[in-house]
């Protein structure tokens, strides 16, 4: 029944699969994974990203494996836009640790440590479409199909502050944890895709995958939360998020997205950035597309876990092995295989 429709109409239900919201994040943070902020030091080194909702495999899942003719025309679409569009959305909890010298008045004014949140609101697919046209075995069309990095036009991050004193952004023998968990996690997406950002595998492990980089046309974050109400998770508390808040935090990420922007990090892999407050432009960066991050702070993005290029593998051997000493044990071929794109690819 659904080809029994007009091709123009077809064409406005893909283009509406394609920016569906998946899901409706709560206001405030639950409390249930949250940790005892006694403990928050000794349990960090081991704490990962909690990520509330896990994507689905996306909202044109399922259109995408009803037929060959379907999944050409969604993929169709999406080359009408210049590739797929995500969102998503990162609450950011300050973590109210009392020392035994810490007044209220020092818990508002600054947080010792904090945790990012984040949440899928639009997740069309987890890997970009690949259609076997050619009459070539299947196998075949993938390796040379992925030769060329997934398009995405617009990746959108809301910055949605849930705190009532500041975030820690200076540089300090490293990276802190807000502007470490950005980078690490905009890496792994540029590595394999809306996948990566929620994997548990580090990101020197993502980098020995052969799975499909993905190109960012557009990245925007937008700083808000200015005056909404969310539960404190431990106390359980009503809290209003004061303007300084907000403003602290856009002008903790303003200096950092600055760095990522000039430094040649970004070259050949994203367009344009963009930083907004409370959905107003504040910032824009056309990324140099000819300059490319210097030999000299390879290494220390690195540790901080910017890795967005294949490590070299020998092809030759069963499993892949990374070139530096020292990294954790290689990657097997199935877990190699488990970030090609393949959820799509019509057969």
């Amino acid at each position: 029944m659904f080809l029994l429709l007009a091709r123009e109409i077809r064409d406005q239900i893909y283009d509406a699969l394609l920016i569906t919201t998946i899901t409706d994040p709560p206001q405030s943070v639950t409390p249930q994974r949250l940790i005892n902020p006694k403990d928050w030091y000794t349990y960090r080194s081991r704490v990962r990203v909690p990520w509330r909702l896990p994507p689905n495999r996306g909202s044109c899942f399922g259109l995408m494996y009803s037929c060959r003719r379907v999944c050409s025309e969604v993929v169709e679409s999406i080359e009408r836009y210049g590739g797929v569009f995500f969102e998503l959305e990162l609450a950011a909890v300050g973590i109210p640790y009392r020392g035994e010298e810490e007044s209220e008045e020092d818990l508002q004014s600054f947080y010792p440590s904090e945790e990012i949140w984040p949440t899928w609101i639009v997740f069309p697919l987890c890997a970009y479409p690949a259609i076997n046209t050619s009459g070539r075995s299947v196998d075949a069309t993938s390796r040379e199909l992925m030769a060329a990095n997934s398009k995405c036009q617009n990746l959108h991050v809301s910055f949605k502050v849930q705190t009532l004193g500041q975030f820690r952004w200076p540089i300090n023998a490293g990276l802190e944890y807000v502007p470490a968990t950005l980078f690490a996690m905009l890496a792994k997406f540029l590595l394999v895709g809306p996948l990566g950002p929620q994997s548990t595998v580090k990101v020197s492990e993502l980098a020995r995958t052969r799975g499909s980089m993905w190109d960012i046309d557009t990245l925007s974050v937008n700083v808000m939360g200015a005056g909404t109400r969310f539960m404190n998770p431990y106390d359980g508390r009503l809290c209003t998020v004061p303007n300084e808040a907000v403003e602290d935090a856009a002008n903790g990420l303003i200096g950092h997205m600055e760095t990522l922007c000039f430094s040649g990090a970004l070259s050949g892999r994203v367009r344009v950035v963009r930083l907004a407050v409370e959905g107003e432009i504040k910032h824009e960066w056309v990324i140099e597309q000819g300059r490319r991050l210097l030999e000299a702070y390879k290494k220390d993005w690195g540790a901080w876990g910017w890795v967005i290029e294949h490590a070299k593998a020998n092809t030759q051997q069963e499993e892949i092995v990374d070139a530096n000493p020292g990294h954790p044990a290689p990657i097997s071929r199935e877990q190699q295989r488990s970030f090609e794109p393949r959820c799509c690819l019509v057969q």
